[in-house]
């Protein structure tokens, strides 16, 4: 019904147009030749801006709408965008860093920070699918593994470090995160023995043998985030009786086996760790404005006879 009335006002309206024009006087034939010649001049250039902008209102609505017709965008998936909201502030960690072990200049850091940026991307489908599997439904003992982020995203840092700065530059930075890895997982092995000691009461040397043993027979993911010892009170992976029954008494044996075993999972990253980012960031952005207020001021200084 409306597409009919829109059609009948054209209708009644088009005569009146026609006749309003024909009813304007007529100009003098230079002075048209003159505006039809002015016209055509612009027209390219016109026409030129309507058809980029056409484009560019074309390309907004492709971002909005890509999750909708299944194109790559990280985040239009719901998992992805739980994900992504998780991992921003630890990939603004791990860039931050990068900058505070290279010191990379302006042009240097704006490629770190795009590394950064395909990091985060990479960890985010990353989890996306592994959480899709566990939806799916799995057996016990069979869950998949979930991958470590902060790995995930230093590794892509890495690279862009090795191809971005000085090998000097790189090396450091590889030596950091080698030092970090280390210290990392010496907090969460002496936090695990803590743990079981506060369970199963042990022994000075139990704590000693225990500790030797996990040690050598490490996995990452049984610690992946250092918050589980403050908030996981009932956290305990899934340790190789192998390793641990041997040194237990017959009466720490039957504690050991009735305490719930639990395969790594991700308790909410929150920032990955310790670390404020957004107020690193935010500080180094007051910094670097300052900085340049100084500079100019003394430009000024200079200018003066």
């Amino acid at each position: 019904m409306k597409s009919f009335a829109v059609v009948l006002i054209g209708i009644l309206f088009v005569p009146l147009i026609v006749i309003a024009d024909d009813a304007k006087p007529a100009e003098d034939k230079p002075a048209v030749e003159k505006k039809a010649a002015a016209k055509a001049a612009v027209a390219p250039a016109v026409e030129a801006k309507q058809i980029l902008e056409v484009f560019e209102a074309f390309g907004v609505v492709a971002d909005v709408f890509a999750g909708a017709v299944g194109a790559e965008v990280v985040g239009a998936d719901p998992l992805e965008q739980q994900f992504l909201q998780q991992f921003r502030q630890l990939s603004k960690s791990e860039v931050n860093f990068v900058r505070t072990v290279c010191q990379p200049n302006a042009e240097q850091y704006k490629k770190i920070k795009a590394a950064g940026d395909a990091g985060l991307k990479v960890a985010v489908k990353k989890f996306a699918e592994v959480q899709k599997k566990m939806q799916q439904g799995v057996r016990a003992g069979q869950e998949p593994e979930w991958p470590d982020p902060r790995k995930l995203m230093s590794d892509v840092l890495l690279k862009s470090v090795k191809e971005t700065i000085s090998t000097e530059q790189a090396k450091r930075y590889e030596a950091e995160l080698e030092k970090r890895s280390a210290a990392r997982k010496r907090a969460a092995l002496l936090n695990l023995v803590a743990k079981l000691d506060k369970d199963l009461v042990l022994t000075a040397d139990q704590r000693g043998q225990l500790t030797e043993a996990l040690n050598s027979n490490w996995k990452d993911s049984w610690a992946q985030q250092l918050e589980v010892f403050m908030y996981g009170d009932t956290y305990m992976p899934v340790l190789p009786d192998a390793q641990v029954l041997p040194i237990l008494t017959e009466k720490q044996k039957q504690i050991w086996n009735g305490i719930p075993k639990q395969h790594n999972q991700i308790w909410g990253w929150a920032g990955g760790g310790f670390v404020q980012a957004v107020e690193i960031e935010d500080a180094i952005a007051v910094e670097a404005v300052n900085a340049d207020k100084v500079e100019k001021v003394g430009e000024k200084k200079d200018e003066k006879p």
